[in-house]
């Protein structure tokens, strides 16, 4: 009974905080049958990222990060190790995936010969620290923010983590970085597969969504990502953050079908152990992943194509 109660808890935090409550109500206090009183209540309750999402306190948040720049601007040096010199410098962020609600914190951004920081001053943190012969790929993509594109900086490190970032100059940021790597690192998120074990042999890669199943409050949600096919298993990894969401071994595997879905298009459902789990993409990357699937799994595998589990 703890545990429900606290996953209750957690779950009602994580729609407060990624929803929000809004309070819209009229009152009227009174006393022997004679209205006194009148309050209106009118509140908007979330996490900031929310708020701001919503165009709520978006003057105090540009506030802040001013404040921020011209008063950290002023102060301190970067803890440097021997020999490290520092390339550029900058404002800037990173989406931190470790809370409830995932949160983008702000600090300065140190590039230097040997690594990325990201430093916050007041109280002093290492938000974050990447080494640069650790980076394995990086990406500019544009994201949506406060209703406004931005450009983003993706960077993959140890073959699945991957990290976003935010900075005024994130171009000039990624030339750095490879200019001290010495090489270009622009495609290599595509090419960097997820560790294997030592008898693994990839088969097939394919980019597809997958209908990431409901949980506490939160209903399905197609997630974009990809769907790795090895001799051995099946698995799908969030394009985000590198997280492996879907595994399932191959003789697992009991059927495939096919559907078609008016926003994702092709629908590849897969039934193992009992249960389904559903990936959709463009026509030629689901029937390639399901004839690489039948190649491998043909003796625990059946297919009908029109008749969808």
């Amino acid at each position: 009974m703890k545990a429900e109660r606290e996953n209750d808890l957690v779950d009602l935090l994580d729609k407060l905080l990624n929803r929000g409550l809004v309070l819209n109500a009229d009152l009227i206090i009174s006393v022997a049958g004679i209205p006194l009183i009148g309050v209106s209540l009118k509140a908007a309750i979330a996490g900031i990222e929310t708020m701001l999402e919503y165009g709520m306190m978006e003057a105090w948040d540009q506030r802040t990060r001013e404040w921020y720049a011209r008063e950290y601007a002023k102060k301190g040096d970067v803890p440097l190790r021997e020999g490290e010199e520092v390339f550029l410098r900058s404002f800037g962020s990173f989406l931190d995936r470790r809370w409830i609600n995932p949160t983008w914190r702000p600090g300065f951004l140190y590039l230097t010969n040997k690594r990325l920081l990201l430093l916050r001053r007041e109280p002093p943190e290492v938000l974050l620290e990447i080494p640069l012969d650790k980076m394995e790929g990086l990406a500019v993509n544009k994201e949506m923010r406060y209703a406004r594109e931005r450009e983003e900086l993706y960077i993959q490190f140890n073959c699945g983590e991957i990290v976003r970032i935010h900075a005024p100059n994130v171009l000039e940021l990624k030339d750095e970085i490879e200019k001290l790597v010495g090489k270009s690192l622009e495609h290599n998120i595509e090419n960097c597969h997820p560790p294997l074990s030592e008898d693994e042999k990839l088969l097939r890669v394919e980019k597809l969504w997958y209908l990431f199943p409901a949980m506490g409050i939160l209903g399905e949600t197609w997630k974009p990502g990809r769907l790795y096919l090895t001799n051995k298993r099946l698995f799908w990894v969030y394009r985000v953050d590198g997280e492996k969401m879907f595994e399932v071994p191959l003789y697992s595997i009991s059927n495939l079908a096919t559907s078609f879905d008016e926003r994702k298009g092709k629908v590849l459902t897969i039934t193992f152990d009992g249960r389904n789990a559903s990936f959709s993409g463009d026509e030629q990357s689901v029937d390639s992943i399901i004839r690489a699937i039948e190649q491998v799994a043909h003796t625990a595998c059946s297919y009908n194509p029109q008749q969808p589990k």
